[in-house]
C-alpha cells in the first residue's frame, strides 16, 4: 500500500514556469515511489469525475503523506469560485480537516494569487483572498513555498508556525554542456552581445520598457515565450521575437545566447517571488542582467557574486551599451561553476517529507 501520494496536474508540452514546477515535483515524487494523481483535462465531465474521485480519496485516505500542488487544488479540486459561498467553504474545511486528522499533508504554494494579481495588473479575483485566508488557517498542514520571502510574508501575515514550512525554489532541467570553448570563441568574433528574455510575454511584465531600452542599441535582444503576438517590432532591427517552444527545446535555444534578462519592476510581489527564469538562464549557462529584486538578488548572490548584474531599468541603456564581451565570457565561466545548484534534481533533493512508517 502506498503511503506517499502527490496530487498534481500536467500538460503534454511545458511552456511556462508553473507547469515546469509541477513536472519537477512529479518526477521527484515518482523517484520516491509515490502514487501520483495527475489531472490533465479541463473537460467538464472529466472534472466532475475527478472531483468526486478526489473527494473520496481525501475523505478515506489514512496513515499516509499527501502532497497537494496549489494550482491543482484551485484549478481541478476546489476552484476559486467555490470560495464565494460560505456553505462550500465549510464543506471544503470538513473534507480537509478529516484528511489532516489521519495523514501528514504538505501543500505546495508556487504563487500568492491575490498579491500576484495586483502587481501583474491581472484581473483580481476577490475569492483569492478568501481562499488564502482559508488555506493558511488550516491546522497542522505543512507548506512548501517557492521563495524565502514569500514564506516569511505568509508566516507573518497568517501567523503560521515556521517549523511547518519549507522552501523549494524554482529550478530548471539539466542541459548537457555544449562546447563551451567554441561558444566563447563565437562570442569573441561576433560583435553584438545577444540578450534574451524567456517567459510569458503578456503585458504588465515590463516588456515594452525592455524593448525601448534596446532602441538604437548596437547589441541585440531576443524574446522567447507565449503571448508575444501583440508586440510590434516594426523598425526595430535589433529586437527579434522567436516564438514559443517546449521547455527542453527552449533551454537548448537559450544556451546559444549570451546573457538572460529579467526586467521586472520593483513592485512588492516581484521582490517576494523567485522567477523560474533565474534558474532557467543559469542552467542554460547564461549570466543574468536583472533589476535588483530582493529574493532574486539574495538567491543569486548566495550562489556567486559574479554571475549577475543588478541595476534598475533606468540604468540599463548605458549599461548595455558599454558592456564588453570579455565580461560576459568571465561571467559565463562563473555560471558553469554553480549551474548544477539550480537543477531541479539538486533543489528537490532537499524536499523534506515525513512519511508514516
Amino acid at each position: 500500500m502506498n503511503t506517499l501520494y502527490l496530487i498534481s496536474n500536467a500538460k503534454k508540452t511545458i511552456r511556462e514556469g508553473g507547469m515546469a514546477r509541477n513536472k519537477a515535483f512529479e518526477d521527484e515524487l515518482r523517484r520516491r515511489k509515490a502514487k501520483i494523481f495527475t489531472y490533465t483535462s479541463m473537460n467538464f465531465y472529466y472534472r466532475v469525475l475527478i472531483f468526486i474521485k478526489t473527494l473520496f480519496f481525501l475523505f478515506f485516505v489514512k496513515k499516509s503523506t499527501v502532497v497537494i500542488l496549489q494550482n491543482t487544488f484551485v484549478t481541478y479540486i476546489f476552484p476559486l469560485p467555490f470560495f464565494k459561498y460560505n456553505l462550500m467553504i465549510k464543506f471544503i474545511e470538513k473534507i480537509l480537516k478529516s484528511t489532516l486528522k489521519k495523514n501528514i499533508v504538505y501543500y505546495e504554494v508556487n504563487d500568492l494569487i491575490y498579491e500576484q494579481s495586483i502587481d501583474l495588473k491581472l484581473e483580481i479575483n476577490p475569492n483569492s483572498l478568501v481562499y488564502q485566508a482559508f488555506i493558511f488557517s488550516l491546522p497542522n498542514i505543512k507548506f512548501i513555498f517557492a521563495s524565502h520571502k514569500m514564506r516569511d510574508y505568509v508566516v507573518e501575515k497568517y501567523h503560521l508556525e515556521f517549523k511547518n514550512t519549507q522552501v523549494i525554489l524554482n529550478g530548471a532541467p539539466e542541459i548537457l554542456t555544449i562546447n563551451e570553448v567554441k561558444n566563447e570563441r563565437g562570442l569573441q568574433n561576433e560583435k553584438p552581445i545577444k540578450f534574451i528574455y524567456v517567459g510569458t510575454l503578456n503585458k504588465g511584465r515590463e516588456i515594452e520598457k525592455l524593448i525601448n531600452v534596446f532602441e538604437n542599441q548596437y547589441h541585440e535582444l531576443y524574446l522567447m515565450g507565449e503571448g508575444g503576438d501583440w508586440i510590434n517590432l516594426c523598425e526595430k532591427k535589433n529586437v527579434v521575437y522567436l516564438g514559443s517552444f517546449g521547455e527542453n527545446e527552449a533551454l537548448l535555444k537559450t544556451s546559444q545566447f549570451d546573457i538572460g534578462v529579467i526586467p521586472y519592476n520593483l513592485a512588492f510581489y516581484y521582490n517576494l517571488c523567485y522567477p523560474t527564469k533565474n534558474s532557467f538562464y543559469l542552467s542554460a549557462g547564461l549570466p543574468i542582467l536583472s533589476t535588483p529584486l530582493d529574493e532574486t538578488k539574495s538567491v543569486i548572490n548566495s550562489l556567486s557574486d559574479s554571475i549577475a548584474i543588478f541595476a534598475e531599468m533606468k540604468e540599463w541603456k548605458p549599461l548595455i551599451r558599454d558592456l564588453d564581451k570579455s565580461t560576459i565570457i568571465s561571467m559565463k565561466r562563473n555560471v558553469n561553476q554553480v549551474r548544477q545548484n539550480v537543477y531541479w534534481s539538486t533543489i528537490l533533493s532537499h524536499l523534506k517529507l515525513e512519511v508514516f512508517a
